[in-house]
């Protein structure tokens, strides 16, 4: 099959996208149009065609002037979003309790690996990617299309707090081994135990980043509102 290069507005949304993700780009930053476009020696229309994308997925909002700045994050969302994925992914397991997919063990068990090789090598982008994975796949298991669209749609907005995790000493080694007990008890067809241990899990990061709020020489601090 022939190799379709992405378009030039998906390549602007792609760059802002990873520029908002890992900070480079400030919640509250201002971003105009022509200053974007200026920057990368481009038209203004595709710019603009990234940055209205981006807002529809809540990484930008509209400023005074036609302008756009990148979304607060706040300490609420971060407790909604938590308190959210408990219930939602608490209820994956248990219908993963009725019917458990087949290699669905063999998928965690190698976004677990994935995760541990980004942790041997520094790579960030493996710990996100083994991390969302290793949650995606519970969520999916369940066959509930809401519950995965829902997911989905809070995919990079997500990101942005898992970023913030980074500042949390100790806590990417942490989540390796909260998954890697998740996974164990799901092995052992513990179903009960997997959905305690799992929101305790996703309890475990909201607190951690809490812990973080009244450090001024932490990043958390800076960026949650």
């Amino acid at each position: 099959m022939e190799h379709v290069a992405p378009s030039l507005p998906t390549e602007v949304y792609e760059l802002l996208k990873k520029k908002i993700i890992n900070f480079d780009l400030m919640p509250g930053q201002l971003l105009i149009v022509q200053d974007v476009a200026k920057e990368l020696d481009i038209s203004r229309t595709p710019v603009r065609e990234a940055m209205v994308r981006l807002r529809s997925e809540g990484l930008l909002a509209d400023s005074t002037g036609r302008k756009f700045r990148v979304s607060n994050i706040s300490w609420e969302f971060i407790s909604d979003l938590y308190a959210a994925r408990k219930m939602l992914e608490g209820y994956a397991v248990e219908q993963l309790a009725r019917a458990m997919p087949q290699n669905f063990l063999e998928q965690m068990d190698a976004s677990i690996r994935q995760l541990q090789q980004g942790l041997r090598e520094n790579n960030y982008d493996l710990v996100f990617y083994g991390d969302m994975e290793f949650h995606r796949l519970i969520t999916d298991a369940c066959g509930n299309i809401v519950i995965r669209e829902w997911v989905e749609s809070l995919y990079d907005r997500q990101m942005r707090v898992r970023f913030l995790t980074m500042a949390v000493q100790n806590r990417p080694q942490a989540t390796l081994e909260e998954h890697t007990k998740i996974y164990q008890a799901f092995c052992q067809k513990n179903f009960a135990a997997a959905k305690r241990l799992l929101e305790q899990h996703l309890q475990n990061t909201p607190d951690a980043l809490e812990a973080l709020r009244n450090d001024k020489m932490s990043i958390v601090s800076a960026v949650v509102k």
